[in-house]
């Protein structure tokens, strides 16, 4: 039988600074959280006992439970942010798709930066997005989430490409 062994970080570890981009960036997700427990705060009282919980794919609510629903959903909004973040901070843990070695090691670790930046920011945005749209359509001001969680989507599919690709390329 094999034994589990822990993989031991091998990746060079080296200090980063942040340069503006990066620093936009982390503003922008965390202004998703600002604006998503403002617009949950400013609705909360007005909401009825049972909002939609869950959306089939063409994005109508097909599933209803409580409005206490939207506290959870901005606790896994800050938890995820949380763990992105960490994450931005320490390169030398990322998996990433080629070999890190000392030549490319900053290069590879400023682009999963600014990759997990834009997937920071992406499902921050998508997670207000989704909220606000259930706090509507709750208030009857609308019926489905709409083609914007499709965009939504598709930056995160293309931001995933993008690494893999410029990973390839440094390497």
């Amino acid at each position: 039988m094999q034994q589990n062994k822990k993989r031991k970080i091998t990746n060079p570890h080296i200090q980063l600074t942040w340069n503006k981009l990066e620093l936009i960036l982390l503003f922008t997700a965390g202004l998703s959280l600002l604006a998503t427990i403002v617009v949950v705060a400013l609705s909360y009282g007005e909401l009825p006992a049972e909002i939609p919980t869950h959306f089939s794919i063409t994005g109508e609510a097909d599933a209803f439970g409580g409005k206490s629903t939207l506290l959870w959903l901005f606790a896994i909004q800050v938890v995820l942010f949380m763990l992105l973040w960490w994450s931005i901070c320490h390169p030398q843990y990322y998996n990433m798709p080629v070999e890190v070695t000392e030549e490319n090691a900053e290069r590879l670790y400023r682009l999963g930066r600014f990759s997990l930046s834009l997937i920071n920011n992406i499902t921050g945005w998508m997670f207000f997005y989704l909220q606000y749209k259930s706090i509507r359509i709750a208030m009857g001001q609308g019926t489905d989430l709409g083609w914007a969680m499709w965009i939504f989507i598709g930056l995160l599919m293309a931001t995933v490409i993008y690494l893999v690709a410029q990973a390839r390329r440094i390497a």
